[in-house]
């Protein structure tokens, strides 16, 4: 997950402006709030892991629900804020490029996640679920076009759909 995790903050700036034309922001203006929201946050847990791994294991559950709980608040809001935008992409075919997309990752993480089950499962649902949420950052802090984050939203919301019920799957055929 970590080098998903760099990875995409290295690869983004460079290839937005390709994929979006006209995009009239620059790389660094794209990755810095990924450096400063994703990067620095994983390297100054991954120093205090190493450095502290008893105090980190201690609160490890308490920060897990935190995040879960955040990341769920972020959502909700998201979706009062665009509600009306959110229905317009319904019948768009956007949703469906979105499923797919979303589907391909899982499926991509999960054939090149090594011979065990319980790794190729995590790799895969961490994969498809890594690449909607990282764009939410650049889009929030360095795009001005509210569509990017209506389209995020909308494959957040097919993410959950489709990556729940996988991961109850997964859980129940594993050992």
């Amino acid at each position: 997950m970590t080098l998903l995790t760099v990875g995409t903050t290295f690869f983004m700036p460079f290839v937005l402006p390709l994929l979006i034309p006209g995009l009239q922001a620059g790389p660094w203006s794209i990755a810095r709030p990924l450096v400063v929201f994703i990067l620095t946050p994983l390297a100054i847990g991954m120093l205090l892991r190493s450095l502290v791994p008893v105090f980190c294991a201690a609160y490890q559950p308490a920060l897990a629900k935190l995040g879960n709980v955040s990341a769920l608040v972020l959502i909700a809001l998201l979706v009062v804020l665009h509600f009306d935008d959110l229905l317009g992409v319904v019948g768009s075919g956007a949703v469906a490029v979105g499923a797919v997309f979303i589907a391909g990752l899982c499926l991509a993480g999960y054939l090149l996640g090594g011979s065990r089950d319980e790794i190729r499962g995590v790799l895969g649902l961490g994969t498809a679920a890594r690449n909607v949420y990282a764009p939410l950052v650049p889009a929030s802090q360095s795009l001005s076009d509210p569509k990017i984050t209506i389209m995020l939203v909308a494959c957040t919301i097919v993410m959950l759909i489709l990556l729940v019920p996988a991961a109850r799957w997964l859980r129940r055929k594993a050992p």
